[in-house]
């Protein structure tokens, strides 16, 4: 059934609170009846709580993005302590706008769309 919340959930927990939300809006009575999308770890969540047995019926479709199927590892731990850190001393810099470029695409692709990254990049 569903619980208090409490301050850190496992992952199987945080999927019982997913099926707590579909439970309350009724979204678990027949086939098929929920579209989700989760990015990061609620793409995680929502992977686990949808391969669960009887889960797999509710969901008509999910989009899941940018999910892992394990602990973030020491090169997570490094970029998160550094881009941190830069956010605190310098604020939005360039340096802060290139971590987090690197962070979703490739130097290739950055080097190969200068243009683009400075016109977005300076908004």
């Amino acid at each position: 059934g569903c619980k208090e919340v409490k301050p850190k959930l496992s992952l199987d927990e945080l999927g019982e609170q997913v099926g707590c939300v579909i439970k309350h809006f009724g979204w678990n009575e027949g086939y098929g009846k929920v579209y989700a999308m989760g990015v990061g770890a609620g793409c995680s969540v929502l992977l686990n709580h949808a391969i669960k047995g009887t889960n797999q019926k509710v969901f008509k479709g999910v989009c899941l993005v940018n999910g892992s199927g394990s602990k973030a590892g020491w090169r997570e731990w490094v970029w998160h302590k550094m881009v941190t850190n830069t956010l605190w001393l310098q604020g939005m810099s360039d340096r802060a706008k290139r971590a987090f470029l690197t962070r979703m695409y490739t130097h290739e692709s950055i080097d190969a769309n200068e243009d683009l990254v400075e016109e977005y990049g300076s908004a």
